[in-house]
C-alpha cells in the first residue's frame, strides 16, 4: 500500500472514529463491554488461582465480535452502515474498519486508565484484576526501619467477582413501571369476586360488610399514593405494585393451610423494598382500623438501632399523611387510624419532623419519658400522639431490634404491647434478612418461633404474615422458609425487563492468612542468619491487620470520584466504610488506622518512582521500571512486572466486611 492509500484509509478510520463516538450510547455499551470481557477473562483466571491474570486482545475481540457485529446490531447499522461510512466501509472492508474501531477503544480505555496494558500491546488486564494481584502481594508494613523482605504476607487468597447494579424502573413516563391505580384496581377486582372469602378476623369483626370495608381503605390508599406521597414518588416500580397487591390480598383474604407460606421481598439496595412491604402493612392496619380491631398489627424488625431510627421515621411520615387524610392528625393514641412505635434502649435521642404546616420544630420526647409521646420543640400545642415510645403501648407498627423483640417476649411490657388485645399481631417482618446466618440465624429463628407460638395461642384461626426483606441474598426462598418454619416462601422481586442497569459492582474477596507471631530483624540483623538476630521487632500478623492493609490499598490506590465528575457532584467521594463483628475490633481498627495514617506507612504501597525512594514497594523495584525515571518530576514509571496501580475506576463507595476470619472489600462502581 502506498503513501497515499495509506492517507486515504488512515482518514476512513478517523472519520469511523468520529462517528462511532458521536453515538454516545453505542460507544459507552461498547466500551463497557469491552471493559467487562476483561475483567470476566481475568477474574476466571485469577480465581483458578493465577494471580498474574491477563486478557489477549485476540479473544477480547471474539466476544466484541459476537456481541456487536451482527448484521441488525446497531454497531453496525448506524455506525458501519451510516449515511456518513456506508461507502468508505465498503471500499476499505467491514472487517478492517471494525478492528480498527475495537483497538482505538481499548487506545481509549487505556489512555483513561479504565484498562491496563501488561507486558506487551496485546494483552490487558482491568484494574479490578490488577487490585486483585496487588492484595494478593500484601505485606504487612512495620516501620521504615524494618525491610520488606522480612515483613509477613497478610493474605491467603483472592477471589473477585462482577455483578450490573440494576435499579427497578419508576417513573410515571416509563411503561415498565406501575400507576398507582392498577394494584388498586386489581385489589377491588379480586375482593368482588363471589368465590373471595374474608380472612377470619375481617369475618370476626365485620361480617358480610368485609368488601365494603376494603373498598373503604383502597380509597383512601388511592389518596394516598396520589396526595401524599414525594413529588418525585409519581409511580411504583412494577414489583412493588405486585407486592402491594399480593401481600395485602393475603391478609385480608381467606388462605390455605395454616403457617404454609412466607414471603420475601428482594432488589437491590435504594430500590424501594421498604415501600414494597410497608404500603400493603399499612393498608392492612387500616383496613384493620375501619374494622374495629384493636391491637397491634405488625412488628418491623431491623438488626440494628439506627436502621430501627431511620425506618420509624419513614414510616412516621407515610402514617401522618394517611391520618391527615383520614382528618385525625390530632387525634388521640386511642382514636388515631394508624399508631406506631418504636422499641429500642436509645429511643429516647430519636426525633422527628413536626407534621403541622408552617412549622419547622422538631418532635422530641419530653423530659426523658415523663411523657412517652412526641412534642414539638417550637409549639408545644403540637402533640402526637399516634407516634410513641411507650414499650407496653399496643401499637399498629412497632419497629424494634430482634433483640429487643426477644425481650418484648419474656417482660411485661411485651405482654400489654401484643397479647392483650383479642386478635394477634398480623405482619412480622425481618429486614435485612440475609444478616441472620450462623448463630446469629439460629438465634432469630428462635425468637420467630417463639413469637408465632404466641400468635397461635392467641388465635388459631387468624394466619400469619411472614415478611423477609434484603438487597443481598441467595437462595432467598429457601433461606426465609427456613427461618420463618414455613414450607415454602413467595418470592417477590424485580423482572428483568423491570430494572435499568445503572453500573457495574466488583467485588474482591480477601482471605487472610492464620494468626501468627513474627520476628522482623531491624538494623544490622538484617544481614545476619535468623539464630543470630540481636535487634527486632515483634509483631503479630492477624486479620485485623491485613483488614488495615487493604483498607490503605483501597483507599490510596483507588482513584475516586471528584466534585464535578459526574452532574450533581459537588463534594470529593473519599471514603472507606469497615465493618467488623464486635465494639473491641472497631476500636482497635479505628485506632491503627489513623495511627498509621499519621505515621505514613500508607506510602509503603506506592511504587518508588511515585515517591522518589527507595525499598517502598518490593513488588515494582526500580530496576524494573520501564524506561527512565525523573524523581525531580516525579514521573509516573511503569513497573515491568506490575503495571501502575492506580486505578481510573470511579468509585461511588466501597464497603469492607470481616467476619470469620475473612476480609471482603464491596466496591461499587459507575460505569463511564
Amino acid at each position: 500500500m502506498n503513501s497515499q492509500q495509506t492517507s486515504k484509509s488512515l482518514d476512513v478510520i478517523d472519520r469511523a472514529w468520529a462517528t462511532f463516538c458521536d453515538h454516545e450510547e453505542i460507544y459507552k455499551q461498547v466500551t463497557d463491554d469491552i471493559t467487562e470481557a476483561v475483567t470476566d477473562i481475568c477474574q476466571r483466571q485469577i480465581n483458578a488461582g493465577n494471580y498474574d491474570a491477563t486478557a489477549p486482545l485476540n479473544e477480547v475481540y471474539n466476544d466484541f465480535e459476537q456481541r456487536h457485529c451482527e448484521p441488525d446490531s446497531p454497531f453496525v447499522t448506524e455506525v458501519l452502515q451510516s449515511d456518513d461510512l456506508i461507502i468508505d466501509t465498503m471500499e476499505l472492508g467491514e472487517e478492517t474498519v471494525t478492528r480498527e474501531l475495537f483497538q482505538r477503544s481499548v487506545e481509549h480505555l487505556v489512555e483513561t486508565e479504565q484498562l491496563l496494558y501488561v507486558y506487551n500491546r496485546q494483552q490487558v488486564r482491568s484494574h479490578v484484576a490488577e487490585m486483585a494481584r496487588y492484595f494478593a502481594l500484601m505485606r504487612q508494613r512495620l516501620t521504615d526501619e524494618a525491610h520488606y523482605k522480612f515483613t509477613p504476607n497478610l493474605v491467603k487468597m483472592v477471589k473477585p467477582d462482577s455483578a450490573d447494579r440494576k435499579q427497578p424502573i419508576m417513573g410515571r413516563d416509563r411503561e415498565e413501571a406501575a400507576r398507582f391505580r392498577r394494584p388498586i384496581r386489581q385489589i377491588n377486582e379480586h375482593i368482588n369476586d363471589q368465590a373471595t372469602e374474608p380472612a377470619w378476623e375481617l369475618e370476626d369483626s365485620v361480617g358480610s360488610d368485609w368488601r365494603e370495608t376494603i373498598r373503604e381503605t383502597m380509597t383512601t390508599m388511592s389518596r394516598f399514593f396520589n396526595e401524599g406521597l414525594p413529588e418525585e414518588f409519581d409511580s411504583l416500580a412494577a414489583y412493588q405494585a405486585r407486592a402491594f397487591k399480593e401481600l395485602y390480598l393475603d391478609a385480608v383474604t381467606k388462605q390455605g393451610i395454616e403457617d404454609s407460606k412466607s414471603h420475601v421481598v428482594t432488589a437491590s439496595t435504594g430500590g424501594g423494598k421498604t415501600e414494597a412491604f410497608l404500603f400493603p402493612t399499612l393498608a392492612y392496619a387500616l383496613t384493620a382500623h375501619k374494622a374495629h380491631i384493636s391491637g397491634n398489627k405488625a412488628v418491623l424488625t431491623y438488626p440494628r438501632k439506627d436502621l430501627c431510627d431511620n425506618q420509624f421515621e419513614r414510616a412516621f411520615e407515610y402514617i401522618t399523611e394517611i391520618n391527615r387524610l383520614e382528618s385525625s392528625l390530632n387525634a388521640s393514641f386511642e382514636e388515631a387510624p394508624l399508631t406506631i412505635s418504636l422499641q429500642h434502649s436509645s429511643r429516647e435521642e430519636v426525633t422527628l419532623d413536626c407534621p403541622h404546616e408552617d412549622c419547622d420544630g422538631t418532635l422530641e420526647v419530653p423530659d426523658s419519658f415523663s411523657e412517652t409521646h412526641f412534642e414539638c420543640t417550637t409549639t408545644r400545642t403540637h402533640r402526637i400522639e399516634y407516634a410513641t415510645v411507650d414499650r407496653g403501648e399496643p401499637a399498629d407498627l412497632i419497629v424494634t431490634t430482634q433483640n429487643s423483640l426477644h425481650r418484648r417476649i419474656m417482660d411485661k411490657y411485651g405482654h400489654d404491647a401484643f397479647w392483650e388485645a383479642p386478635y394477634p399481631t398480623k405482619f412480622l417482618v425481618l429486614d435485612e434478612v440475609h444478616i441472620y446466618t450462623d448463630q446469629a440465624g439460629m438465634n432469630v429463628a428462635n425468637v420467630v418461633r417463639r413469637f408465632k407460638q404466641g400468635m397461635r395461642k392467641q388465635s388459631r384461626q387468624q394466619s400469619p404474615m411472614l415478611v423477609a426483606s434484603s438487597a443481598t441474598i441467595n437462595n432467598a426462598e429457601d433461606f426465609t422458609s427456613r427461618i420463618f418454619a414455613t414450607k415454602n416462601a413467595q418470592r417477590i422481586s424485580p423482572r428483568e425487563n423491570e430494572q435499568d442497569t445503572l453500573s457495574r459492582e466488583h467485588f474482591i474477596f480477601v482471605k487472610a492468612t492464620d494468626p501468627r507471631d513474627v520476628r522482623v530483624p531491624l538494623g544490622d540483623s538484617m544481614y545476619k542468619p535468623r539464630e543470630e538476630w540481636s535487634d527486632v521487632s515483634q509483631t503479630t500478623a492477624t486479620n485485623l491487620s491485613c483488614m488495615i492493609q487493604i483498607a490503605f490499598g483501597f483507599f490510596h490506590t483507588m482513584r475516586k470520584q471528584r466534585a464535578g465528575d459526574r452532574p450533581g457532584l459537588d463534594v470529593n467521594k473519599d471514603r472507606v466504610l469497615g465493618f467488623v463483628d464486635s465494639i473491641d475490633s472497631v476500636s482497635r481498627l479505628g485506632g491503627y488506622v489513623q495511627e498509621a495514617e499519621e505515621n505514613g506507612l500508607y506510602k509503603y504501597r506506592f511504587p518508588d518512582a511515585l515517591l522518589g525512594e527507595r525499598d517502598n514497594n518490593p513488588d515494582c523495584p526500580r530496576e524494573l521500571f520501564r524506561g527512565a525515571t525523573d524523581d525531580e518530576y516525579d514521573e509516573d514509571a511503569v513497573c515491568e512486572s506490575l503495571p501502575r496501580i492506580r486505578t481510573s475506576i470511579l468509585a461511588q463507595s466501597t464497603r469492607m466486611v470481616s467476619a470469620g476470619g475473612r476480609c471482603r472489600i464491596e466496591n461499587s462502581i459507575l460505569r463511564r
